[in-house]
Order: C-alpha cells, then sequence, then structure tokens
C-alpha cells in the first residue's frame, strides 16, 4: 500500500493564474484555517461521537438546495 506525505507549505507551488472559480474567497478561507488551528476556538463541551471514525468536513457542509447537512460514509476502507 502507497503511504501519502503531504509537503510543508513552505514547499507549495502557487499559480498566479487562477486555474476555476473558487467555491470561497480567500479572506473568508484565512479565517476558517485560523479557527481550525485552534487559535480564538471556543472550548466546548461536546457529546461522543457515534461514529469511531474522524471525517474531517464533519458538520461542515450543507446542500446548497435543500440545507440538509452533507453524510461521510465508509466505503472499500476508504471515506467517501
Amino acid at each position: 500500500m502507497t503511504k501519502l506525505k503531504w509537503n510543508p507549505e513552505s514547499q507549495w507551488v502557487w499559480s498566479e493564474k487562477i486555474a476555476h472559480e473558487p467555491i470561497v474567497d480567500t479572506e473568508t478561507f484565512e479565517r476558517v484555517q485560523k479557527l481550525l488551528s485552534g487559535k480564538g476556538r471556543p472550548a466546548v463541551e461536546r457529546k461522543p461521537r457515534r461514529s469511531p471514525r474522524a471525517y474531517v468536513l464533519r458538520g461542515l457542509l450543507h446542500c446548497g438546495v435543500c440545507a440538509r447537512r452533507m453524510e461521510a460514509s465508509w466505503n472499500n476502507g476508504r471515506t467517501h
């Protein structure tokens, strides 16, 4: 099995030309990254997870049509 290794941010290559329309603007992206990094994130008592698997975007994505929370599943050893 191949194990992926992410490059550190200092080695990322950024294109000057936008390849596609961004989903969120840069300011919003940077604010969310700051929140997710733990800086300024409020300490909240949470219920234990019902699933033993941690889904990265759990509770953050909603359908643009019906506003329901998007769901993830585990198939063939991978998240979907």
